[in-house]
């Protein structure tokens, strides 16, 4: 308990991404700023396939797969 004391509770987390230098992300955590926009997987295609009725969840995942 006393190792806990001082500190705020309930607060919002937070992460950091460095490289081993300390400078830059590495390569395997760099995106483009505009990602493409998406073709097969875009958000009307899932919207239309969530109907809310037995295996739209699966259909949503087939079209996800497809991409």
């Amino acid at each position: 308990m006393a190792a806990t004391q001082g500190r705020r509770r309930n607060t919002v987390w937070r992460a950091t991404m460095v490289s081993r230098m300390g400078l830059l992300p590495e390569d395997d955590f760099w995106s483009p700023s505009c990602p493409p926009p998406l073709e097969i997987f875009s958000e009307s295609a899932a919207c239309a396939l969530a109907t809310g009725k037995d295996g739209a969840l699966a259909a949503i995942f087939a079209l996800f797969d497809r991409r």
